[in-house]
Parts: structure tokens; sequence; C-alpha cells
């Protein structure tokens, strides 16, 4: 019984261990913060001259070769300045900026990610991508500049 009671005890003990470090954020829509500061980045776009956008839209990569691997604090260094180049243009607002980088820390998860750099050019307009992705296909980050 004793041994019964210590293995019980044990089994408890590292399962409660393992779903507490698992992520709670799984997509931009769990994060109120991420989700109100994603929605201001493209709510905010057509009143700057060079907007970003910022989303956890799937794209379709069909070679990632041309990708380079890069840590989740990479990632989240480029989103905080892309958050940042929007947010000087608006000192008045009052966003929940560190909340929503420490809920992409969550979503990141600390893992590397395929950094995809693409470019597309209009008549209007020349919109600049950088995409990040999991080895899993399961995380995703999306920003979208757009130069005019």
């Amino acid at each position: 019984m004793k041994y019964t009671l210590t293995f019980l005890f044990s089994f408890f003990a590292l399962t409660y261990s393992h779903d507490s470090s698992a992520r709670t954020i799984t997509r931009f829509r769990d994060s109120v913060a991420l989700s109100t500061i994603a929605q201001f980045m493209y709510d905010s776009a057509e009143d700057i001259p060079q907007s970003i956008k910022l989303s956890d839209k799937k794209m379709n990569i069909k070679d990632t070769k041309k990708c380079v691997t890069v840590s989740a604090t990479v990632v989240k260094e480029e989103v905080s300045k892309a958050i940042s180049k929007i947010l000087r243009f608006y000192p008045d607002e009052d966003l929940p900026f560190e909340e929503a980088l420490n809920d992409l820390e969550d979503y990141l998860d600390h893992q590397n990610f395929k950094k995809c750099a693409m470019e597309k050019v209009t008549p209007e307009s020349r919109i600049l991508t950088s995409y990040f992705l999991d080895k899993h296909d399961l995380i995703h980050v999306r920003l979208d500049t757009t130069l005019n």
C-alpha cells in the first residue's frame, strides 16, 4: 500500500508538472492582447506611410529550402520591432504591448522556426512579407510590410 501511494503521488506530480509547462496559447485568438495589437495594426494600415500587419495566418510555402532557421527569440524581436514602429505613430494609445509580447512568447514555445522572406510588387505598392513557421507546421507568424 505504501508503494502504491508513492507511485500514485509521483504519477500525479509528473502529470501536473507536464501540463503546467504546456502552451496555453495555440493561436492569436487565444490571447486578447495579441488579438488587440494585431487588429490595431490592421486598422491603422491606411493611416500611416509604411503599414505593417501582424497575423497567424498560414501560408503555403512550396520550397522551404530558401528559408533560414531562426530561434523564437528572433521571431519575438522582429514582431516587437514591427509593433513598436506602428505604436510610435500613436503615442497616446493604451495598448497591451508587454502582455502581447508575453503571450507571443508562450505561443512561440521556444522553438526554432523557418523564416521565409517574400516580396510582392504591385503598381500601387510593394509588400514585404516575413513568414515564420515551426517544423511541425502548427505555429505561424506573418508580418506584411507595405511600402507605398
